[in-house]
């Protein structure tokens, strides 16, 4: 590159977002127990998540809590929409910026496991109020007055449990933006990382059966207390089987992040463009002939801008934004940025999908 006065905020030798070809000194044990371990750490936190959305408008109108139905039905359906799939849902898009450009997966999904556990163990202290009375410890005596008229946030305990929903959901969001594709940096075939695939969701599925089938029968026909220090422990097991696999990992380094360049990247598109029509407009201006014998240079001239001018049509608004083309960024960046053009619209298509699904 010639002109010294484009601002390179890019190195030239950078972190690519692939996995780095660099040797796997692991043997084929290690390489395998890596891989399985993250299974089973999935597979126990399905288990977990399933355990609580599964039987919550049940738990909340059991005699542990003994809210109104209604208010349990709006808490259910708060906790599934707002709570999990909205705290969650923002929680991995930040988790995965996290990941990507400061902490690494490894880390980022042991945070998550960490506030996992910790919300889940305050859902199991609100659901024992018999054998060790917790609940009451935290939320006072069980109210059995309530009535259907009673407002929502009035009901007891409810600040308590609404916000240990939202801790658990932003566990649940930094372990799934981050446990799959972990698990699949961990092999380096293609064909192999199909298979992984395949056996990542066959985990995730049966831990969601394993949830339902029993753990579920357990909370209404035992005890909602042991229905989840179940899964509790199971969630402490799933953190333990992550840590002893930690030094089997491949661990690929933080590096620049597409949520971190997108508003730069746009930016600096934007400054790149009025330089651009700042510059033509002032070459047509400056470069108009002052007499008949300049008219063939002129006319020369003004042919080489259009053809340039074409050139630059041809270009995105992202691309003002490369190198080559007076910008600040590699093209590897700009290029990763308009591929979330194609993300967004799907998301966008879904939002309606959902808005009728949850009729």
């Amino acid at each position: 590159m010639t002109d010294s006065s484009v601002d390179e905020v890019s190195p030239l030798i950078f972190h690519s977002a692939h996995i780095p070809n660099v040797p796997d000194n692991r043997t084929i044990f290690q390489r395998k127990l890596s891989v399985w371990l993250i299974l089973l750490s999935a597979g126990f936190e399905r288990l977990a998540f399933y355990s609580l959305a599964g039987n919550l408008v049940l738990f909340l109108t059991s005699d542990n809590i003994h809210w109104t139905p209604i208010h349990s039905v709006t808490t259910s359906f708060i906790f599934l929409v707002l709570c999990l799939t909205g705290t969650s849902y923002i929680s991995a898009l930040v988790f995965a910026w996290i990941s990507d450009g400061k902490l690494g997966r490894a880390k980022t999904i042991i945070i998550g496991f960490i506030l996992y556990i910790i919300g889940y163990v305050f859902i199991s202290l609100f659901s024992d109020n018999n054998k060790y009375n917790l609940y009451s410890t935290f939320c006072g005596k069980v109210n059995l007055t309530s009535s259907i008229t009673s407002e929502f946030f009035e009901e007891q305990c409810i600040p308590q449990v609404l916000s240990t929903l939202v801790f658990t959901a932003i566990g649940v969001g930094a372990v799934q933006s981050n446990m799959a594709v972990f698990g699949a940096e961990q092999i380096r075939e293609q064909r192999a990382t199909r298979k992984y695939f395949d056996k990542y969701y066959a985990a995730i599925n049966t831990g969601g059966l394993i949830a339902f089938a029993f753990i579920a029968y357990a909370q209404q026909n035992n005890s909602y207390f042991i229905g989840y220090i179940v899964p509790t422990v199971l969630l402490i097991i799933a953190l333990i089987l992550f840590l002893i696999g930690y030094k089997f990992y491949i661990h690929i380094q933080p590096h620049d992040s597409v949520i971190s360049n997108f508003i730069p990247v746009f930016i600096n598109a934007f400054q790149t463009w009025r330089k651009h029509q700042q510059n033509k407009q002032t070459l047509i201006t400056n470069r108009r002939p002052s007499n008949s014998s300049t008219l063939l240079d002129y006319q020369i001239e003004n042919s080489d801008q259009l053809s340039s001018t074409t050139s630059n049509q041809s270009w995105s608004f992202l691309d003002y934004a490369k190198i080559p083309n007076q910008g600040r960024f590699i093209d590897r960046i700009v290029d990763d940025i308009k591929s979330l053009r194609r993300i967004i619209l799907v998301f966008l298509l879904l939002i309606p999908y959902w808005l009728v699904y949850f009729q």
